[in-house]
């Protein structure tokens, strides 16, 4: 994913009509109001509450936001996009019902034919536009409603949590079955469960939680976890992205440093974005220079596509300083080959 940014001018991207599948894809975007959206994924149901107020999964759009250069479609999974009235603001209320339908324990066969029983803990996952994301910061608990008289439901925002324990971060490895496209691994939240010491005697857990969360603020670096925010600093190494080419298998990422860096750089198809990237998740995934100095190139795939030095050089983005959108749809027009365009304002 590019973004123009800086000047007083627009920026224009182009996007040639790629032989195969394109990489990126962009439209033209205007900036309207819209609800927050929001990916969850449970173990096996969820329902999901916004203050207090069922919200129900939004099936209008088959393509699923997670952050990747390859199409997941809703249909060949249980994750599923909610979308808020409104964006989600300090102190608003997320609250899930989470159940699972599994046996207690699940036979999965590994890569050496083993068959392996895992414990089939139930289990949810949550990621938002504005910046939220499942973590221990979440409470869970068995407790559906209070002890008070109104016998207040847990899904409210009265509701007394105070002796809620933290959510507990279940193990990557925990669940193998749980993501076989892996739709979650360009993103940073973790699954949540109970912490396996109040189990009793079940090897796999109650089959039903509840986890609440308030949001901690009103912008994208509030509303983050702690660890991707602690080291941040003004005075980080300054990065200018001199030239991306994009492939219909590869992508080519050429960017310097003001001075000796870490740097890490990654492509996100902006068909199926949700939010910028974190700290942490381009850590994950992204191509790296560790002790760059001055500049460099990487290169990305698109998962395990082979590609033909053809395909290297077949040019399908081009970046454009311009004055306003109406310049940007002309520039497209004058070059037979444009498929598509998308502009930001400075």
């Amino acid at each position: 994913l590019i973004r123009g940014c800086g000047g007083a001018l627009g920026r224009c991207f182009m996007a040639a009509n790629c032989l195969r599948r394109a990489i990126l894809l962009f439209l033209c975007q205007a900036s309207l109001y819209r609800a927050e959206v929001l990916v969850v994924q449970a173990d096996t149901d969820v329902n999901f509450y916004v203050n207090g107020v069922e919200t129900f999964p939004d099936t209008s759009s088959p393509v699923l936001p997670m952050n990747g250069v390859r199409r997941i479609n809703m249909g060949e999974t249980n994750v599923r996009i909610y979308r808020t009235s409104r964006t989600l603001n300090q102190g608003d209320l997320m609250a899930m019902q989470v159940n699972s339908r599994l046996a207690s324990v699940i036979n999965v066969t590994d890569a050496l034919g083993r068959n392996l029983e895992y414990p089939a803990y139930v289990g949810v996952i949550l990621v938002a536009e504005e910046g939220s994301m499942s973590t221990s910061a979440f409470e869970c608990s068995t407790q559906r409603e209070g002890t008070d008289d109104l016998k207040t439901p847990f899904q409210m925002p009265a509701f007394n949590d105070s002796h809620w324990p933290a959510a507990f971060e279940q193990p990557e490895g925990c669940c193998p079955w749980r993501d076989p496209l892996m739709a979650w691994e360009r993103m940073g939240a973790r699954w949540l469960g109970l912490h396996p010491s109040t189990f009793g005697g079940n090897i796999s857990g109650p089959r039903d939680m509840y986890c609440r969360y308030t949001v901690t603020g009103n912008e994208l670096f509030t509303r983050l976890p702690l660890e991707e925010t602690r080291l941040a600093s003004v005075n980080a190494p300054e990065l200018t992205i001199v030239e991306v080419k994009v492939s219909t298998s590869i992508s080519k990422i050429d960017v310097s440093v003001d001075r000796t860096a870490n740097v890490y750089c990654g492509v996100v198809d902006v068909r199926y974005e949700l939010r910028v990237p974190t700290h942490n998740e381009l850590k994950s995934w992204g191509v790296q220079s560790l002790g760059m100095q001055g500049a460099a190139f990487g290169y990305q795939t698109v998962g395990d596509t082979e590609f033909t030095q053809q395909e290297i050089d077949y040019p399908a983005l081009l970046r454009l300083d311009v004055g306003d959108l109406e310049e940007c749809q002309t520039e497209c027009s004058n070059i037979p080959e444009c498929a598509a365009i998308v502009w930001w304002a400075a």
